[in-house]
């Protein structure tokens, strides 16, 4: 059975960390510029190097958590995308110039869907992806902060 998709949305220091940490039978990958508070397996993903280093890493972990508890997670927690997203565009930023920065960034954003929805999903294992929003007074609405095209074209909210 294929495991589901689901984005947890709240404002910067609302809780998502917390309400995560109190999941069971979960790997979470935090992405955040801090140490993981939660009591729960985890590991640290604060250096983005590539699409292929990060998809290496939760491989290694699965494989780690399969080895330990003798079968995957239920649950693969991205907290948060928010980073995540900003990491990814920070490596653009270094490696590449002009348009590549923004044509990286969008090829790593949808390379990372793709390996959720091709690989994670269909191996019985849920997402959980955590962002951050702010409210946009233009809007009067809150929105997820995305760079380039991918966040005028609904970033995460999309599948």
């Amino acid at each position: 059975m294929n495991g589901i998709k689901l984005l947890v949305i709240a404002k910067e220091a609302s809780g998502k960390t917390r309400l995560i940490s109190r999941l069971n039978d979960v790997l979470v990958a935090s992405t955040d510029n801090k140490a993981f508070v939660g009591n729960v397996p985890n590991f640290r993903y604060s250096e983005y190097l590539g699409f292929q280093h990060f998809k290496n890493e939760i491989n290694t972990k699965l494989s780690l958590y399969k080895a330990k508890y003798k079968k995957l997670p239920n649950n693969l927690v991205i907290d948060s995308v928010t980073h995540l997203a900003n990491n990814i565009e920070r490596f653009a930023n270094i490696k590449f110039q002009g348009f590549e920065v923004w044509s990286s960034l969008g090829k790593d954003i949808l390379d990372f869907n793709h390996y959720l929805e091709t690989t994670i999903i269909p191996a019985g294992i849920n997402v959980i992806l955590t962002s951050h929003c702010q409210f946009d007074s233009n809007t009067d609405r809150y929105e997820i902060s995305s760079p380039g095209n991918f966040g005028k074209n609904g970033s995460w909210l999309v599948r």
